[in-house]
């Protein structure tokens, strides 16, 4: 399927997203190298600050046993918070980018972690959920930035003289069906990340 603005926009935010999750794992690893103290133990607690906002994929949904409360937390963060409040939003004044950075960052100090315990089944079972996450938080950055435009730069976008209500309701009528796409992705990724999280046996 192709997004309503296409695949060009969307794919510099995948890049900026992936390069962000490499820069994560490489830097954690350099930071272990040198030697910096109870890094693991910081990078746990910005994720445990963080947890009722912006889960971490798969590990977070293991420690919640009940099914429906699995389902809701998932939900709520993948979709309304993740993907409304901390993307779309600030994607509304071109900020998605820092956003989805810090995001990917993070969870690349996560993978570091998890790789060097040596549960690489884990990684195999996160990658479909955060390939997932990545295309459905892409897509809403990439909407953002059509909406911010409108409002920012009315006459810009659709023309000298277009008034700013009239630029917002265009923009908002184009951005819709990727908004849409997005929450579908992102509803298919937290069901799949709800299933998963029964097949791994603690650790």
């Amino acid at each position: 399927m192709r997004p309503p603005f296409g695949w060009r926009p969307v794919r510099t935010y995948l890049e900026v997203s992936l390069g962000a999750l490499i820069a994560g794992i490489l830097i954690f690893f350099l930071e272990m190298y040198m030697g910096t103290p109870q890094l693991d133990t910081s990078v746990l607690t910005i994720c445990s600050e963080l947890k009722d906002v912006s889960s971490i994929p798969l590990l977070q949904a293991m420690g919640i046993e009940e099914g429906a409360a699995k389902l809701s937390y998932l939900l709520r963060t993948n979709l309304l918070y993740e993907c409304i409040a901390l993307t779309f939003v600030p994607g509304l004044l071109h900020l998605a980018a820092i956003s989805l950075i810090f995001r990917y960052l993070l969870l690349g100090a996560i993978v570091s972690m998890v790789l060097l315990s040596g549960l690489f089944y884990v990684l195999a079972l996160m990658a479909p959920i955060v390939t997932l996450e990545m295309v459905g938080f892409s897509l809403t950055a990439v909407a953002a930035d059509r909406v911010g435009r409108a409002w920012l730069w009315p006459s810009k976008l659709y023309g000298k003289g277009t008034l700013r209500k009239e630029a917002l309701r265009r923009s908002l009528e184009e951005a819709l069906p990727s908004i849409l796409l997005a929450l579908f992705i992102l509803l298919v990724s937290s069901l799949l990340e709800a299933g998963l999280s029964y097949v791994i046996p603690p650790f």
